[in-house]
């Protein structure tokens, strides 16, 4: 084996332990970007599920039909928010990060707005103020929404063209 055969095995060695190095921490990446996206969708369904579902049931007991149907109007949001999707995508804090501002802000201000509705709610249905009660749950949903706008762009963002293919 001559000395040129010998470095050309060499260096064919190095490129393939770089590809093999290189697709193990690519899939280090994918399996934490996977895990990352599954908990971040699993909490804003698990929140929404539960929020919207819970509510519905407790309001059957005391409110008519058609009171429950102006609740329900507070889901909205997730169908009308391809109308602020373009202001999401637009505007945010430099520091913090195009997806990162949006999906802060909007915890915190559902935080907010829950912690402000566990405090309310049976005041709000004892005393059949459901205008109000669907207004609340109507902000809350808007900003579950807008947070799903935001998570789903970093999730573009994440995953990159090789794994959208």
């Amino acid at each position: 084996m001559s000395i040129e055969e010998t470095l050309n095995e060499t260096e064919n060695q190095k490129i393939h332990n770089e590809v093999k190095h290189s697709n193990q921490t690519n899939s280090k990446y994918i399996s934490f970007v996977t895990i990352l996206l599954i908990f971040l969708y699993s909490m804003q369904g698990f929140v929404l599920g539960l929020f919207l579902e819970t509510i519905q049931i407790k309001l059957k007991k005391d409110f008519s039909y058609s009171e429950i149907g102006i609740f329900l109007l507070c889901s909205y949001p997730f169908s009308l928010k391809v109308f602020w999707s373009p202001i999401v995508d637009t505007y945010y804090i430099k520091s913090i990060g195009l997806r990162r501002t949006w999906a802060i802000f909007t915890q915190i201000i559902t935080s907010g707005l829950l912690m402000y509705l566990s405090y309310n709610i049976n005041y709000q249905m004892e005393n059949k103020k459901i205008y109000e009660l669907s207004f609340i749950c109507f902000l809350i949903v808007f900003f579950i929404a807008t947070q799903d706008i935001a998570i789903d762009g970093w999730a573009t963002t994440l995953c990159g063209k090789d794994v959208n293919n």
